[in-house]
Formats: structure tokens, sequence, C-alpha cells
């Protein structure tokens, strides 16, 4: 599978989201975002703009390129349950 930046930036923020124990609402709160935009984003519905992409970065506490990381094709089972797969909804 073709990982899309859109796609690496949903996965990596679900995972960056649920290691720092944050709702939706919570990283939408601390990014000046709004929920459902946060949760688009999860999906790789949303082409991200630069700006916010910026603004979960810092709410996330990583640098951006942490967004854009290289995710791994499998599910590990040993990762307790957290998502290293694509969202199955299309770009």
């Amino acid at each position: 599978m073709i990982q899309t930046s859109r796609v690496r930036v949903a996965v990596n923020v679900i995972n960056l989201r649920h290691a720092r124990d944050l709702t939706q609402a919570k990283l939408a709160s601390l990014s000046g975002l709004d929920r459902s935009y946060v949760g688009s984003i999860e999906q790789a519905r949303r082409n991200v703009s630069i700006d916010n992409i910026d603004r979960l970065a810092v709410a996330l506490g990583v640098d951006v390129e942490a967004l854009f990381a290289r995710i791994p094709e499998r599910l590990d089972a040993s990762s307790g349950g957290t998502v290293t797969e694509a969202p199955s909804c299309a770009p």
C-alpha cells in the first residue's frame, strides 16, 4: 500500500493522541480546532493546512516531522491496541 501524507498524518495523530491519553475533544481544545475537524483528520478525510499541522504538533508536543513519520503496514498485536494501519476510508 502507498502511504499518502494524509494517511500518515491521520494514523500518527491517532497514535500520538492515544499515547498522551487525550480525547479528540481535548486535542481539539489544545490545538484550537473543532472536535469534528480533528475526527475528520484522523479519518484521513481532510487535506490539512500547514497552519493546522503546526497547531496539532504543538498540542501533541512533537515536531511536525512526527506527524509525517512512516507507519507500519500491519497492526502490531503487541501495540496494546494502538492503531498502526491506515484508516479504511478513501482520501
